[in-house]
């Protein structure tokens, strides 16, 4: 995955909530963001500091990844990008899972990871298999089991 400023996803941050403390330090947090179709998403901030109080209700430029695809990515014949479903258990606080159609920009068969426009920016997806069965220019559809925020870019 070869990450830079030119390939983000733009979103409003709305909220952050906390899921492992350790001696006042946050190790992983949940992220609600809006995109800029409307779309809420919680998103999985793995290093749990990425958002901070002073980012609430702020629009910010930020890199994505899917770690983990429920299913197979299916390649369509044609199809709308964008995003299909959004799954939120407001109980729960668990990172949303998210269907969505996406145009293949890049093939990284070295890092395994391909990089895709999804309608609200572009993402990083690490597919389960071999990514050499796929091409630039291809419309697929995935279930993101959830979508982890990379980076923030100021």
């Amino acid at each position: 995955m070869r990450l830079d400023n030119t390939h983000f996803t733009e979103v409003e941050i709305l909220s952050f909530k906390s899921r492992c403390k350790l001696d006042g330090m946050s190790y992983e947090q949940t992220v609600e963001v809006r995109t800029s179709d409307g779309a809420l998403i919680r998103l999985f901030d793995f290093m749990g500091f990425a958002v901070t109080e002073s980012r609430l209700g702020k629009n910010k430029k930020i890199i994505l990844c899917v770690p983990f695809i429920d299913g197979q990515v299916a390649v369509l014949e044609s199809g709308k990008v964008g995003l299909l479903d959004i799954e939120s258990d407001p109980v729960s606080e668990e990172p949303s899972a998210v269907t969505m159609i996406a145009k293949i920009l890049e093939v990284n068969e070295r890092d395994h990871d391909l990089l895709v426009n999804a309608g609200v920016g572009d993402l990083y997806v690490i597919p389960d298999g071999d990514v050499s069965a796929f091409k630039v220019g291809d419309i697929v559809k995935f279930k993101a089991q959830r979508l982890d925020l990379l980076e923030i870019l100021e």
